[in-house]
């Protein structure tokens, strides 16, 4: 088995685990990204669905293992191949799995008779969450200090650069050394840094998701959780740039290329990827698996239950392919929290949606052209 081959297994069982995980760790209100009320969260219908996704899951992770492991008919293996067909199928399951639940809820009427409505917090907004500083720094410091290495390591730079990215997978494969080439690492070490901390800007004060069923305790778990993002956004920061100095320094052959430096990235990635499980499996979706007002700092807050006499709005038909997509031209919030996962995403029924998706698209349009003219290639040595 090659390098390559062992990279995309491990990525095989990332993507089988993740997929897997997604029922897990949802909201108990919002299995597969249907709302339900929270005394179905428990429905037969949506235990038999769980069961049977999970099921698929790990039987598409299984073979497209074994699809890696064996030779196909012709002695050839599509390790690339494998793993992209492998998150369209759960993908797929993952939809099915949502429309299990969408039926199942329209055919009880599960929604019959309650009391609809919403609810928010103000001093969300009076007294928002502040930004977490201190998180930054270790990645602005890794940026400055990889620019440092950089020039000093750039007067004695030979001819041509190993690749960025084919390192350790075949170190043959080398690009003419260029001011492009050559600081590549700290170019997107800087990128990296600034949309991360735009991000977690924009998600700070981002609009809160509360239940209707209960306001104090959701609004004090959405602060919890919206803390932790903000930390886990710079903390994943830190550990990518730490991965970008590790690949400049085999860039700038200070390092050498193969598995040692490979297993190296990979392990940093693998502690920001492990962050983010703890926090979740700790904290869950919107602070969902958070102990019930424990810690609680709102003064309102007892021990008595919450009791609103209303579940949270059924608005199913503001969102498309199971809670993924946000569409609603009479939200006025730009940024809404997914119901799949620890990810926010444009209210594409806001003109300022398409506004940015068409900055970003004639950005990244631009950039290709000039890379494929070559009106961005400054080399220096031929």
């Amino acid at each position: 088995m090659t390098l390559y081959t062992l990279l995309i297994t491990l990525h095989v069982l990332l993507v089988t685990g993740v997929f897997w995980s997604i029922p897990v760790l949802a909201r108990p209100t919002l299995p597969f990204g249907i709302r339900v009320p929270s005394a179905r969260a428990a429905d037969p219908a949506i235990r038999g669905t769980r069961r049977r996704y999970q099921r698929g899951v790990l039987l598409a992770g299984g073979l497209a293992v074994l699809g890696l492991l064996l030779p196909t008919l012709w002695g050839v293996t599509l390790p690339g191949e494998i793993l992209a067909v492998l998150g369209l199928v759960d993908l797929g399951l993952y939809l099915l799995a949502s429309g299990e639940v969408r039926r199942a809820k329209g055919r009880g009427a599960w929604y019959a008779e309650l009391h609809q409505g919403v609810t928010t917090d103000t001093t969300l907004r009076t007294e928002p969450v502040s930004f977490p500083v201190g998180w930054l720094i270790p990645a602005l410091l890794l940026v400055a200090g990889t620019a440092a290495l950089g020039f000093w390591r750039y007067p004695e730079l030979p001819s041509t650069l190993p690749d960025l990215s084919s390192l350790g997978t075949d170190p043959a494969v080398r690009t003419p050394a260029s001011v492009s080439t050559a600081f590549l690492p700290v170019l997107l070490q800087t990128g990296v840094t600034l949309l991360a901390t735009i991000l977690t800007i924009l998600i700070l004060r981002a609009r809160p998701e509360l239940d209707a069923e209960r306001p104090a305790d959701s609004a004090r778990r959405f602060r919890v959780y919206l803390a932790g993002v903000g930390r886990l956004l710079l903390f994943t920061t830190t550990c990518l740039n730490t991965a970008l100095l590790v690949a400049a320094s085999i860039v700038w052959e200070l390092l050498p290329a193969g598995l040692p430096a490979i297993l190296l990235i990979a392990a940093v990635v693998v502690l920001a990827v492990g962050a983010w499980v703890v926090f979740m499996v700790r904290v869950g979706e919107l602070g969902s698996r958070l102990p019930q007002r424990s810690g609680s700092r709102l003064p309102e807050e007892t021990d008595a239950p919450e009791d609103a006499g209303l579940v949270q709005r059924d608005d199913d038909r503001n969102w498309f392919l199971g809670g993924m997509v946000y569409v609603n031209r009479h939200d006025p919030a730009l940024l809404v929290h997914r119901r799949v996962g620890v990810y926010w995403t444009l209210n594409l029924g806001h003109p300022a949606a398409w506004t940015i998706l068409s900055v970003l698209a004639l950005t990244l349009g631009a950039l290709w052209w000039l890379n494929a003219t070559g009106m961005i290639s400054l080399t220096v040595r031929g």
